[in-house]
């Protein structure tokens, strides 16, 4: 529906570069479309800029030529910025999305009934909108198959080390011995006391993350993880 490679072009490298930090930073918190015809498009969007000042930029777009007609945004800068640069890359990555609401909202037969449409126009933006919902329903998918495999990871790695689901099993108590580390700053804040284990099968001490866990796995004599294995220690 629209080039957007062309419409960067109208932007200097260092706009496009801050830009795409904010795009990263999913500082554009919207984007929607105020207006569609066959020749145009213009699409408003609220930008997070520095100290949390929120900047409303708006695009108008030339669909046949794809570049840009008009532009604004409320920033102090008086140039093309990077709120707008952000906006394209925005684009670049939810116009299917953006294009997919707008015909939720918006009448399109009624859109089309504009004299700007003749039928192959008014044909062309029904195959795009079309074209948009189909590949707005596989992205969603996509992240919802992306976000069940992360759960699924983490709920087996979780189980994995919950005594519910091991199976039942002698452990053998680890002979080790225990380190108290001291640290004394310079600036006369308070001392970090850290704890470490000298396994007589590592040559390096064990460091223990999290001081009352193994406390309590000593007191209760449960396993206990510790760089991804689990050990028994009593006292």
């Amino acid at each position: 529906m629209l080039n957007l490679r062309k419409l960067k072009q109208d932007f200097s490298s260092t706009i496009l570069k801050e830009g795409k930090d904010l795009f990263d930073g999913k500082k554009v918190l919207s984007a929607k479309i105020l207006h569609l015809d066959a020749t145009s498009i213009r699409i408003s969007a609220q930008v997070l800029g520095q100290y949390n000042n929120t900047y409303e930029s708006e695009i108008e777009i030339d669909r046949i030529e794809s570049e840009t007609l008009d532009s604004n945004c409320d920033c102090p800068y008086h140039y093309d910025c990077q709120h707008l640069a952000a906006v394209l890359h925005y684009l670049e990555s939810c116009l299917d999305e953006i294009l997919v609401n707008y015909s939720k909202e918006t009448d399109l037969e009624e859109v089309t009934e504009d004299e700007s449409f003749d039928h192959e126009e008014k044909e062309k933006l029904l195959e795009a909108v079309k074209q948009a919902e189909s590949k707005e329903a596989e992205r969603k998918d996509e992240e919802y198959q992306k976000e069940l495999l992360k759960e699924y990871v983490g709920a087996s790695s979780l189980l994995a080390k919950s005594p519910f689901f091991l199976p039942d099993q002698e452990k053998e108590v680890e002979r080790a011995e225990l380190a108290v580390i001291f640290h004394f700053p310079k600036n006369g804040n308070e001392v970090e006391v850290q704890l470490a284990l000298r396994l007589p099968s590592r040559s390096k001490p064990l460091h223990i993350p999290n001081i009352r866990q193994f406390l309590e796995a000593l007191r209760y004599q449960e396993s206990l993880y510790v760089g991804g294995k689990s050990h028994l220690f009593t006292i």
